[in-house]
């Protein structure tokens, strides 16, 4: 599908709310992007613009698959960020007409960036980590870093990081000679104030201390157990970890039962199972990626009111949102964003109002939860769209 002159251009204003709860607090309330809408026969999509006015938001790119009669039976909506990760949000049409969706992070499977060495899960950081690392190095060394929010659903990054030197380190416990790191997180949703800062290494390769986990701090090295072949590390808020090695490699428990995993001799990351949401994960390395999956989680449906039709949010844009709509009728809708927040589908209404005085076609969408919004079209498309909240759309000149 490609690019012609006639294909609009849109500034889109997005709710913040409509985006992964873990980026909304680096986001505005109201989020811009430009996009260009192209129409084929059987392809919608919304192709997004990086402009330099906004180097620091997402791009969305979706991809949407009509039928005959104009209505949605797939699509997907793909938000990039700067720093090059990516989120999306898939939807197919079931055998009983609804809509089943499913946003990244709940299953799938997670590859190494470039030059990576390794894929790290963020609870073993403290273990892993320094074994991973080239001792003495100045130069800058990148691992995978995967994270769980605080809901279920898994983010992947990078975490670069550049050896400066070694200090000695006060802990509550002793006083330890660490290695100390600069590092830059990227792609991963911690706030603003952590994606950069200092951690420090312990004798053994171990994280200490860090303003990546603020909350993580150890009260002492990591030390063998007594009369066990394991290691424990103690920690001032988040309980005991404990790494025993046997035959095939590293096991690795947490006190509080939130975490086991398996790592080989490498300490690089096999088997894990994580509870750290309260719902379980599970994950396994099968030599080229991470695969992944909340077991327990299943694909969101939504239903498309009797009656109704579904509409893409690309849909909004166009010289017609439902084809033969007439003046005064009311449609039930089924909104889809494919945007990556909660608000995955939106139900709601749309109303064909009179033309505009310059002949343009008019119409009103409510939507669950309050947004009311006015639509203006001509035969190009979307001219404007106003909300009472911070949905927003106007067409470039």
């Amino acid at each position: 599908m490609h690019r012609q002159a006639q294909d609009p251009l849109f500034l889109l204003t997005l709710p913040r709310g409509w985006f992964r709860s873990s980026t909304q607090s680096r986001l505005p309330e109201r989020v811009s992007t430009t996009v260009q809408l192209m129409r084929g026969t059987v392809v919608l999509r919304l192709l997004g613009i990086r402009e330099q006015t906004a180097a620091t938001l997402p791009t969305l790119d979706f991809t949407g698959r009509l039928q005959t009669n104009g209505t949605i039976d797939q699509g997907q909506g793909r938000l990039r960020w700067p720093e090059g990760s990516q989120e999306s949000v898939e939807v197919s049409q079931a055998l009983d007409g609804s809509y089943q969706l499913q946003r990244s992070g709940l299953r799938g499977a997670l590859t190494p960036t470039k030059n990576s060495l390794g894929v790290v899960h963020e609870a073993l950081l403290w273990f892993g980590l320094g074994r991973l690392l080239r001792r003495g190095s100045r130069t800058e060394q990148t691992v995978t870093l995967v994270r769980e929010e605080s809901t279920p659903g898994l983010l992947s990054g990078t975490l670069a990081l550049t050896e400066e030197r070694e200090e000695l380190l006060k802990l509550r416990d002793e006083v330890v000679m660490a290695r100390r790191l600069r590092y830059q997180a990227s792609g991963l949703g911690y706030p603003k104030e952590r994606e950069r800062g200092t951690l420090w290494l312990g004798p053994q390769g171990e994280v200490l201390k860090g303003d990546l986990i603020p909350s993580f701090v150890a009260t002492a090295a990591m030390a063998p157990e007594k009369n066990d072949p394991a290691f424990a590390l103690k920690t001032l808020e988040s309980g005991q970890w404990r790494a025993e090695q046997g035959s095939n490699g590293w096991t690795v428990t947490h006190s509080e039962g939130k975490l086991e995993a398996e790592l080989d001799f490498e300490r690089r990351l096999r088997r894990l199972t994580s509870r750290l949401t309260g719902t379980s994960l599970v994950a396994e390395w099968d030599g080229t990626a991470l695969r992944y999956a909340y077991p327990s989680l299943l694909p969101k449906f939504a239903a498309v009111p009797e009656g109704g039709v579904a509409l893409f949010l690309a849909s909004l844009l166009l010289p017609e949102p439902i084809a033969g709509q007439a003046i005064g009728q009311k449609r039930s809708v089924l909104l889809l964003p494919l945007i990556t927040g909660d608000e995955l589908a939106l139900s709601g209404e749309l109303t064909r109002l009179p033309d505009s005085p310059k002949k343009t076609r008019r119409y009103r969408l409510t939507l669950d939860g309050g947004t009311i919004a006015e639509l203006e079209a001509d035969a190009l498309g979307l001219v404007r769209l106003t909300s009472n909240g911070a949905l927003a759309a106007t067409r470039k000149p």
